[in-house]
């Protein structure tokens, strides 16, 4: 509302529109302001008095019991019609300050100068301002709880990471592990081979010896087979020999005889 001026009844309730009252509540208000319906303007004192008059009417009605209990766009409307009536109050102190002060720098300030259109519309811009900061707000909370809500599931699938990379970290440690046991194994399956080939030379070195000591024991039968018919006649020969020494022991023994009997003989 203006201060120190007038004011559209239009104006005064697009502003309370903006303020989010319901039509139904806004229309009867309008009946109330401007019953001819010419668009006239008001001012500050005028604008008290008219909505304490209807402020009141509404609370006699509902008092006396012939309207139905209060809507709440009924009530929604007076507490902003209230609270639009403090703020144009508190708006008057701050103008009422201001002139002030312009006055004492030497400033004349006349009741023309400002306008309470324009204060209203830059009110109901400041409300609206409001607003969307507040809606905006709202989202960016929403925003935070949501984000929030994926932290705390990052944090979570975080914790999950760091266990399957504690698993994976396990796995590879015992994959390693596994590693090293089978070089191991490669290493101890590889002399095991190079001493299966030392023992299959030493096999065929032992093969080799041995048809060398059977061909040598061929050899050494067939030498005994032979010395062993060498032995049997030199046996046949020693008998043949002992039976001729016999024989000459003999025929030595009668020749002895012969001598001595000659040798008597001659003596006699």
């Amino acid at each position: 509302l203006s201060i120190l001026g007038k004011v559209a009844v239009s104006k005064i309730v697009d502003y309370l529109r903006r303020q989010g009252l319901e039509d139904s509540g806004l229309e009867e208000l309008c009946n109330t302001l401007d019953p001819d319906q010419k668009d006239v303007s008001m001012d500050l004192e005028t604008f008290h008095a008219i909505m304490k008059n209807w402020i009141e009417e509404c609370k006699g009605k509902q008092a006396d019991g012939t309207t139905e209990e209060p809507t709440a766009s009924t009530k929604d409307l007076e507490f902003k019609v209230s609270k639009t009536i403090s703020e144009a109050k508190e708006i008057h102190v701050q103008m009422s300050v201001t002139c002030g002060h312009l006055e004492a720098f030497g400033g004349d300030v006349s009741k023309g100068d400002i306008e309470n259109s324009d204060l209203i519309t830059c009110i109901a811009d400041l409300q609206h301002k409001n607003q969307k900061l507040q809606e905006e707000n709202n989202k960016l909370k929403v925003t935070l709880d949501a984000t929030d809500e994926i932290n705390n599931k990052l944090l979570t699938d975080n914790e999950d990471l760091r266990q399957q990379i504690k698993s994976i970290q396990h796995s590879v440690l015992k994959v390693k592990s596994l590693e090293e046991e089978l070089e191991e194994a490669k290493t101890s399956l590889n002399l095991s081979e190079e001493k299966g080939q030392q023992i299959l030379y030493q096999n065929k070195q032992l093969e080799k010896e041995n048809q060398s000591l059977i061909s040598k024991i061929a050899s050494l039968q067939e030498e005994n087979t032979r010395n062993s018919m060498d032995t049997d006649g030199l046996k046949k020969m020693i008998l043949e020999l002992s039976e001729n020494a016999t024989e000459l022991q003999v025929q030595a023994h009668i020749y002895e005889n012969t001598v001595v009997n000659k040798e008597a003989s001659l003596i006699q």
